[in-house]
């Protein structure tokens, strides 16, 4: 799929994830894990990939108010080995290319925690 033809539907993620949150808090009033948060940058989905966690990032006090105490990134390097239920786009959720190369996504997740650093650092 190229991103000119879902990209909209791929970037609400952060919607998706407040939504969903919202529901598991509500529902069963227990703290909210967010796992395997990922946007594969497969068909050249690069910058797809860097706002979906800017958005993340950016909504982490709306998530917070859900009950949202973390969220886990899927992966961490591509996996050109790896396949599954999304096709080949499984193989590059990574935010690092299996290469070692940064991409986007690494920078936006890099910011994201140092701004989340720096909150907490002035919470002191």
């Amino acid at each position: 799929t190229q991103p000119s033809e879902t990209s909209e539907d791929y970037e609400d993620i952060t919607d998706r994830a407040l939504g969903y949150a919202d529901y598991l808090y509500t529902t069963f009033d227990k703290p909210v894990l967010l796992a395997y948060a990922a946007a594969s940058t497969h068909g050249g989905w690069e910058q797809v990939q860097a706002d979906v966690v800017n958005h993340l990032f950016a909504a982490r006090g709306e998530l917070r108010q859900r009950g949202v105490f973390g969220i886990l990134y899927f992966m961490l390097f591509d996996d050109p080995e790896h396949s599954g239920y999304f096709g080949p786009a499984e193989s590059e959720f990574g935010l690092v290319k299996a290469n070692g190369e940064p991409k986007a996504g690494w920078h936006a997740f890099v910011e994201g925690i140092g701004a989340m650093a720096g909150e907490l650092a002035e919470v002191k």
